[in-house]
C-alpha cells in the first residue's frame, strides 16, 4: 500500500470554480493573475482522489514558481529573492519525490503493466530538474525560464496523458486500449501535448527548442473554422508564434543585444498589425452576414489587442527577457483558445450562409 502522507497542498481554487473564459480574462491585467486557475481548470482528474489532490499540490508549487518569475521581472534579484527561489525548489524536489514514490506504489499494487516505463519517466524528470537547478546555481536565474517551462510541460504532458492511462487501467481499461504509451518509447516528460505546449522540450541540458516538434504540436491543436482565409490567417499566426519562440529561446543563454531587441520589436510589431488586420476581416464578414455574436466577438478581439499591446510594450520598455514568459503564454492562449475555440463558434453559421 502507498504510505499515507500528507502531500496535499491546499488549493486556493474552490472545487466549484468554473472553467475560466481565457479569451476575456487574459486581457484584464498586465500579468496573468489567474495563472493558477488556468492550470487547475486544465488539470485532468486522475483516480484515486489522493493522486488528484497531490497533482493539485504540484499546481500550487508551479504557481509559486510563476510568482518567482514575476518577482525577478522587476529587476535584479536580491539575496532574499534567491533564498525564496531555493526554498521553492527544495519544496518541489521533496514533493515530487514523495509523490512519485506513492504513485509507483499504487501502480505496483494494481499491477500496472507499464510501471517500469512510468518509473523511467519519473527519473527523466528528476534528472532534468536537477540539471536545471545546477545551471541556476552556477549561471544565474535566467535558467528559471527553463525550470518553469519544464514543470508546466510536465503537468500537462505527464499528468494529463501518462497518469490518465494508469487511472483508466485501474478502472478496467485494458492495456491494449491505452493510447500513446509504448513499452520502449516513453514520451519525454517535457514534451507537452497539452493545450499549452511546452517550448522547452529538451531532455538534456544541451538540447534546445525543436521548431519542427513545436510546430507539429501547435498544428494539431488548430481547428478548421470553416472559412479558408481565416484558416490561413491562423496558420500565419502560428508561424509568427513559432518564430517568436525560436527567437526568445536563443536568448535564454546570453544577454540580448540592441540588435536582438530590434528584431523582437519588429516581429511583435508585425504580429500586432497582422492580428488587427485578421480581426477586421472577421468582423467585416460578421457584419455582412449579421452574425448574432458579433458584439461579443468584437469585444474579445479588442481585449486581445489591448493585452498584446500591454505585454509587448512592457517587454520592450523594460528590456527584461523574463517578460517573454508572459508573452509566450499569451500568444499560445490567443492561438489555442481564441482561434481554436471562440472562432469555432462561427463555423456552422458561415457554412449556413454558404461562406467557405
Amino acid at each position: 500500500m502507498a504510505r499515507e502522507q500528507n502531500l496535499t497542498v491546499k488549493s486556493s481554487v474552490p472545487g466549484n470554480t468554473p472553467t475560466p473564459d481565457l479569451g476575456s480574462s487574459l486581457a484584464q491585467d498586465m500579468v496573468i493573475d489567474n495563472f493558477r486557475g488556468n492550470l487547475m481548470a486544465r488539470l485532468r482528474e486522475v483516480k484515486p482522489e489522493q493522486m488528484h489532490q497531490q497533482h493539485m499540490g504540484l499546481v500550487e508549487i508551479t504557481a509559486d514558481l510563476y510568482n518567482r518569475v514575476k518577482i525577478f521581472q522587476r529587476g535584479k534579484p536580491t539575496p532574499n529573492n534567491i533564498q525564496d527561489l531555493n526554498a521553492s525548489l527544495a519544496k518541489l524536489f521533496l514533493y515530487t519525490n514523495r509523490h512519485f514514490q506513492e504513485e509507483e506504489a499504487l501502480m505496483l499494487r494494481i499491477k500496472y503493466p507499464y510501471l517500469k516505463e512510468h518509473q523511467q519517466a519519473h527519473k527523466d524528470f528528476v534528472v532534468r530538474l536537477e540539471s536545471i537547478k545546477k545551471q541556476i546555481d552556477t549561471d544565474g536565474v535566467s535558467y528559471i525560464m527553463d525550470l518553469f517551462f519544464l514543470v508546466v510541460g510536465w503537468l500537462f504532458d505527464h499528468i494529463n496523458t501518462l497518469d490518465m492511462q494508469y487511472s483508466r487501467f485501474q478502472q478496467g481499461v485494458q492495456p491494449a486500449s491505452l493510447p500513446g504509451l509504448q513499452a520502449r518509447s516513453m514520451p519525454s516528460p517535457t514534451k507537452s501535448s497539452s493545450t499549452i505546449p511546452s517550448p522547452s522540450s529538451a531532455t538534456t541540458p544541451s538540447d534546445s527548442f525543436n521548431p519542427a516538434q513545436f510546430r507539429s504540436k501547435l498544428k494539431n491543436q488548430l481547428q478548421d473554422v470553416g472559412v479558408a482565409q481565416f484558416n490561413r490567417d491562423h496558420q500565419k499566426l502560428m508561424d509568427h508564434i513559432l518564430e517568436f519562440h525560436e527567437l526568445i529561446d536563443g536568448l535564454n543563454r546570453r544577454r540580448p543585444t540592441s540588435r536582438d531587441w530590434e528584431s523582437i520589436n519588429r516581429l511583435l510589431g508585425f504580429m500586432g498589425e497582422y492580428g488587427q488586420s485578421h480581426f477586421q476581416g472577421e468582423e467585416t464578414l460578421m457584419l455582412r452576414h449579421k452574425y448574432p455574436e458579433y458584439e461579443a466577438h468584437r469585444r474579445e478581439h479588442n481585449d486581445l489587442l489591448t493585452k498584446f499591446s500591454l505585454i509587448r510594450n512592457k517587454l520592450i520598455r523594460e528590456k527584461n527577457i523574463l517578460f517573454a514568459v508572459d508573452l509566450k503564454f499569451f500568444l499560445l492562449e490567443w492561438l489555442l483558445n481564441h482561434s481554436s475555440r471562440t472562432d469555432m463558434q462561427y463555423r456552422d453559421f458561415f457554412r449556413g450562409k454558404g461562406v467557405t
